[in-house]
């Protein structure tokens, strides 16, 4: 007597990779679709209008009666300047501004330093007490 052959279900497991297929593209749309433009769901693209302007390079922070008050200082790989003035230790520079006003903005352009060096000459500003302090980097 032959036995029926038997069916095996091979037409679900089908349907649900499918699915999970689905499911997966559906998340990583959503995880990328802020990084990559175009990509996933959302609003598309903010109207022009509401992007915020960058502030110009004179005035670093968008104010011109505070950038032109503001203490100005350079960090150039490992040595800072402040103002014009010659490259030295980032600590002789942070020692020089000791006795200016702690209401004062310090506005360090940092574009050309070091990592360590920026960190170590923001760390010694903020300990001799200044509060207003804006580190441009880019």
């Amino acid at each position: 007597m032959a036995r029926p052959k038997q069916q095996r279900g091979g037409g679900g497991g089908k349907i649900a990779g499918a699915g999970l297929l689905v499911g997966l593209l559906g998340l990583a749309a959503a995880y990328f679709g802020q990084c990559v433009p175009g990509f996933g769901v959302g609003g598309g693209e903010e109207p022009a209008a509401s992007a915020p302007t960058p502030p110009s390079k004179a005035e670093p922070n968008g104010e011109a009666g505070d950038a032109a008050d503001a203490l100005a200082l350079t960090v150039d790989g490992e040595r800072c300047r402040q103002g014009d003035g010659t490259l030295q230790s980032c600590a002789d520079v942070c020692a020089a501004i000791a006795n200016e006003p702690k209401t004062r903005k310090v506005l360090v352009e940092a574009t050309r330093g070091t990592h360590a060096a920026v960190d170590g000459l923001r760390k010694c500003i903020a300990d001799q007490g200044f509060v207003d302090v804006v580190v441009r980097v880019e």
